[in-house]
């Protein structure tokens, strides 16, 4: 494969992931560590992988039990999907990863999208009910070998979980508890 087609291949990937990882509204990085001051905990949501992971061993209960472990172990509760409803703002985290599967030039190869946001219910003044909204969010994009995927992805969502705890403890020094 010459030098331009793969070059366009790269470039439609990473376009690819610009467009479904856009979040469409701008916050500055200390509005989202401000809106993490005084959670009680959060719900952690686990998005559908899709079958390019799943078919190389990667699972959404895999990703779910990394997240609560992680989120534990710093001091934060992890909440049922009950105890998140009865909470003001419902907090839940919700991790994402999308992926593509490449074919040419390279056919042991994925590209990936991996978000970790907060999400709490607001309301908005042209909105007469509360709606939930990214409020704190992080992502990478990567590109790994299918022989790899998973370590990499579940490396990568433990990364991103790190820049969660550490904003969530700047705000919430005992763990909010």
């Amino acid at each position: 494969m010459d030098k331009v087609k793969r070059t366009s291949f790269l470039a439609s990937v990473i376009f690819f992931f610009c467009l479904i990882s856009s979040n469409g509204l701008a916050q500055s990085d200390s509005d989202a560590v401000a809106s993490l001051k005084g959670l009680k905990g959060v719900f952690v949501l686990v998005e559908e992988l899709g079958s390019y992971l799943e078919n190389d061993g990667l699972n959404r209960d895999q990703i779910k039990t990394d997240v609560e472990l992680k989120l534990r172990m710093a001091g934060i509760k992890v909440l049922t999907q009950a105890e998140c409803f009865k909470l003001p703002g419902t907090p839940y985290l919700y991790i994402n990863i999308a992926s593509v599967g490449a074919k040419e030039p390279f056919p042991h190869t994925f590209a990936y999208n991996a978000e970790v946001s907060l999400y709490q219910q607001g309301r908005f003044f042209y909105i007469s009910r509360p709606i939930p909204a990214a409020t704190w969010n992080k992502e990478k994009i990567a590109m790994v070998g299918r022989f790899n995927v998973q370590n990499a992805i579940r490396t990568t969502v433990k990364d991103l979980m790190d820049g969660f705890i550490n904003d969530y403890l700047s705000v919430n020094p005992k763990g909010g508890n």
